[in-house]
């Protein structure tokens, strides 16, 4: 088969490799990762359990050539009409530590933005093993230790985010609560998870992180 990928992301390498082909590597899975979220994304497909072990590829090394998105046991055609109970979807889904925070939250009417978030996630993982960071970031043994970790490295979401989301469970507006306001909130926004990358990436590759 001229299509097999031996490889998921978490082969991926970057040993005895100048920085600018490890870079290219990660550069070469995310536009191979978010192609084909578009391709399923316009068929109304959601994932649901993107992670690095579902994502294959053809090499461990630069250069990458060939991405596939892998396992869709868990994908759904949503419809998700807030208005329509008929229409809830499971919100206990997916490998937690990509799990979006709208489902940590209790939001059972989500749809394909969770795809994002985990998307985001195997963005990060890949840029912390290039830069060979010891930090197992996402790694949470429960939804509010998970909870807690973004919060502390991205920032907790706003009011209106938490409106956005459709929140039912009240574990990630600890700010709120201090009665800080929402610019107040997105003024901390990246900090933690800016001093863990400062000056190791280009700015653009953070930019899309963020």
């Amino acid at each position: 088969m001229t299509d097999y990928l031996p490889y998921t992301v978490c082969d991926l390498k970057f040993t005895d490799l100048p920085q600018e082909k490890c870079l290219e590597s990660i550069k070469q899975v995310m536009h191979g990762l978010f192609q084909g979220l578009n391709d399923l994304h316009s068929l109304g497909i959601t994932h649901r359990d993107i992670k690095l072990s579902n994502i294959l590829i053809d090499f461990n090394q630069y250069p990458v050539h060939l991405v596939k998105i892998c396992d869709l046991g868990s994908s759904k055609m949503l419809v998700s009409d807030p208005t329509d109970e008929s229409t809830q979807s499971l919100n206990y889904i997916g490998t937690r530590s990509f799990r979006a925070p709208e489902l940590l939250v209790g939001n059972r009417y989500y749809n394909t933005k969770i795809d994002i978030w985990s998307a985001g996630i195997v963005f990060l993982k890949l840029i912390l093993k290039y830069i060979n960071k010891k930090v197992s970031l996402f790694e949470a043994g429960s939804t509010n230790h998970l909870c807690k970790i973004i919060m502390d490295t991205i920032g907790e979401p706003t009011k209106v985010e938490l409106k956005e989301m459709l929140a039912t469970r009240d574990i990630m507006s600890g700010s709120i609560k201090q009665g800080l306001s929402d610019d107040d909130i997105l003024k901390k926004r990246f900090k933690k998870l800016d001093q863990i990358l400062k000056n190791q990436v280009p700015k653009e590759c953070i930019n899309l992180l963020h």
